[in-house]
């Protein structure tokens, strides 16, 4: 077994765990939400808000060091556009998810974001103008996103080795197959109806931001060889 194999099987794990953990702790959230251990795992800037953010900073760096150490190794100058947009948007989305920090150092909503945020939290995402309808555009937004480059992508480059051939060219990292059912499992959460709305929202983001960085933890390790090399997108 390759490397690379071995480090997906160990995400699987890793996404494994993570799955059960976010189950527990909804569990335990129905019986002991008033308890302060149960509130530090659930809250705003808790265990799993902070986990979001990390998941999302690491993944933002390790592509940062990636396209600097590789990218003579990537497919074409321009590949390396990709690679360092979607770093910065990582990056902004872990400090929307921090809400900048906010809750750790404690500081005022300033007056901009009092005026228009639904919350009156210190982000972007949740702006009144972005809920409509009953809607929470940022959520389905995410939502769409993640079901396009984290489930349709990888299953259309398997399928179609022109695609994949397109999407290797403009070093898009896809997770391997095997990430693709923790995803769908992400997305797919909103169905179920005994869990509470925490469970929906942080299951679903904390799955899909830690699927992000264990694609971007094995792609970006593949970008020094040849994306043709066989079990690029086992």
């Amino acid at each position: 077994m390759s490397d690379d194999l071995i480090m997906i099987k160990k995400w699987q794990w890793v996404l494994g765990i993570v799955t059960c953990g976010l189950l527990m702790t909804s569990y335990l959230n129905e019986l002991y939400s008033e308890d302060l251990w149960c509130r530090w795992l659930v809250s705003e800037g808790g265990f799993w808000e902070t986990a979001q953010a990390v998941s999302l900073l690491a993944a933002s760096a390790i592509l940062l060091r990636s396209v600097v150490r590789w990218r003579h190794d990537l497919p074409s100058a321009k590949s390396i556009m990709i690679p360092l947009m979607l770093a910065v948007v990582l990056l902004f989305v872990a400090g929307e998810e921090l809400n900048w920090g906010q809750h750790w150092m404690k500081f005022q909503t300033p007056r901009i974001f009092m005026k228009f945020n639904a919350d009156n939290e210190c982000n972007l995402h949740d702006m009144s103008c972005l809920r409509r309808g009953g809607v929470m555009w940022t959520r389905l937004i995410l939502q769409i996103l993640a079901a396009l480059f984290l489930i349709i992508f990888p299953l259309v480059a398997r399928a179609f080795p022109s695609c994949r051939r397109t999407l290797d060219a403009i070093a898009l990292p896809l997770p391997p197959m095997g990430f693709v059912p923790f995803a769908v499992l992400g997305l797919l959460v909103g169905q179920v109806s005994f869990l509470t709305l925490w469970s929906v929202s942080e299951i679903q983001e904390t799955l899909v931001y830690f699927v992000i960085l264990g694609t971007i933890a094995v792609r970006s390790r593949q970008w020094k060889a040849s994306p043709q090399e066989e079990g690029f997108l086992k």
